[in-house]
Protein backbone atom coordinates (compact mmCIF):
# COMPACT_ATOMS: atom_id res chain seq x y z
CA UNK A 1 0.00 0.00 0.00
CA UNK A 2 1.52 3.57 -0.98
CA UNK A 3 1.69 6.35 1.43
CA UNK A 4 0.84 10.14 0.39
CA UNK A 5 3.87 10.65 -1.93
CA UNK A 6 4.02 7.15 -3.90
CA UNK A 7 6.20 5.47 -1.59
CA UNK A 8 5.14 2.07 0.35
CA UNK A 9 3.99 2.88 3.46
CA UNK A 10 5.96 1.49 6.37
CA UNK A 11 4.31 -1.26 8.42
CA UNK A 12 3.37 -0.26 12.19
CA UNK A 13 4.02 -2.92 15.23
CA UNK A 14 1.95 -1.67 18.57
CA UNK A 15 3.67 -3.35 21.41
CA UNK A 16 1.47 -3.36 24.38
CA UNK A 17 2.03 -4.52 27.94
CA UNK A 18 5.65 -5.74 27.90
CA UNK A 19 8.28 -5.39 30.38
CA UNK A 20 11.81 -3.60 29.54
CA UNK A 21 13.97 -6.40 27.97
CA UNK A 22 11.24 -8.27 25.97
CA UNK A 23 9.96 -4.88 24.83
CA UNK A 24 13.78 -3.73 23.87
CA UNK A 25 14.49 -6.77 21.70
CA UNK A 26 11.11 -6.71 20.03
CA UNK A 27 11.16 -3.58 19.23
CA UNK A 28 14.83 -3.78 17.66
CA UNK A 29 13.34 -6.83 15.67
CA UNK A 30 10.93 -4.95 14.36
CA UNK A 31 12.61 -1.98 13.47
CA UNK A 32 15.40 -3.99 11.37
CA UNK A 33 12.73 -5.41 9.67
CA UNK A 34 11.80 -2.17 8.59
CA UNK A 35 8.79 -1.83 10.08
CA UNK A 36 7.44 0.89 12.40
CA UNK A 37 7.00 0.43 16.27
CA UNK A 38 4.57 2.40 18.67
CA UNK A 39 5.02 1.61 22.28
CA UNK A 40 2.39 2.08 24.63
CA UNK A 41 1.91 0.91 28.43
CA UNK A 42 -1.16 -0.92 28.47
CA UNK A 43 -4.95 -1.89 27.70
CA UNK A 44 -6.26 1.55 28.66
CA UNK A 45 -4.41 3.15 25.80
CA UNK A 46 -5.38 0.96 23.22
CA UNK A 47 -7.69 3.23 22.26
CA UNK A 48 -6.18 6.59 22.39
CA UNK A 49 -3.23 3.54 20.17
CA UNK A 50 -5.69 2.90 17.71
CA UNK A 51 -5.94 6.68 15.84
CA UNK A 52 -1.69 6.03 15.24
CA UNK A 53 -3.22 3.15 12.99
CA UNK A 54 -1.16 0.06 13.39
CA UNK A 55 -1.41 -3.06 11.56
CA UNK A 56 -0.83 -5.29 13.75
CA UNK A 57 -0.90 -5.09 18.11
CA UNK A 58 1.55 -7.52 20.18
CA UNK A 59 1.10 -7.97 23.93
CA UNK A 60 1.79 -10.36 26.49
CA UNK A 61 -0.15 -12.86 27.51
CA UNK A 62 0.79 -12.60 31.52
CA UNK A 63 -0.65 -9.82 31.61
CA UNK A 64 -4.22 -10.91 30.74
CA UNK A 65 -4.04 -12.84 33.75
CA UNK A 66 -4.02 -16.59 34.74
CA UNK A 67 -7.68 -17.82 34.29
CA UNK A 68 -8.89 -18.17 30.70
CA UNK A 69 -12.07 -16.43 31.46
CA UNK A 70 -10.62 -13.27 32.24
CA UNK A 71 -8.33 -13.46 29.46
CA UNK A 72 -11.55 -14.29 26.84
CA UNK A 73 -12.61 -10.92 29.12
CA UNK A 74 -9.58 -8.79 28.10
CA UNK A 75 -9.04 -10.14 24.45
CA UNK A 76 -12.69 -8.80 24.20
CA UNK A 77 -12.24 -5.41 25.74
CA UNK A 78 -8.95 -5.09 23.40
CA UNK A 79 -10.90 -5.97 20.70
CA UNK A 80 -13.78 -3.16 21.40
CA UNK A 81 -10.91 -0.47 21.11
CA UNK A 82 -8.65 -1.13 18.57
CA UNK A 83 -9.35 -1.72 14.65
CA UNK A 84 -6.76 -4.45 13.94
CA UNK A 85 -5.18 -8.22 14.02
CA UNK A 86 -3.95 -8.60 17.84
CA UNK A 87 -1.40 -11.28 18.34
CA UNK A 88 -0.89 -12.50 21.95
CA UNK A 89 2.59 -13.90 23.11
CA UNK A 90 2.07 -16.69 25.41
CA UNK A 91 4.42 -17.50 27.87
CA UNK A 92 2.43 -20.57 29.57
CA UNK A 93 -1.39 -22.32 29.31
CA UNK A 94 -4.07 -20.73 31.06
CA UNK A 95 -5.79 -22.16 34.10
CA UNK A 96 -9.05 -23.53 33.16
CA UNK A 97 -10.02 -23.24 36.82
CA UNK A 98 -13.25 -21.70 37.27
CA UNK A 99 -14.47 -21.93 33.57
CA UNK A 100 -17.86 -22.61 33.25
CA UNK A 101 -18.04 -26.19 31.83
CA UNK A 102 -14.40 -27.29 32.41
CA UNK A 103 -13.75 -30.47 34.42
CA UNK A 104 -10.75 -31.48 35.42
CA UNK A 105 -10.19 -34.94 33.99
CA UNK A 106 -7.84 -35.99 36.78
CA UNK A 107 -10.84 -35.53 39.42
Amino acid sequence: MAGANGRPRRRKIALLMMDGERRKFLAELIEQMGMEVILRAGLEKAGELAKAGPDLYLLEDGVLGERYDARLAALERLAAAVDGPVVVLCSKRPSLEGVRGYEDAGA
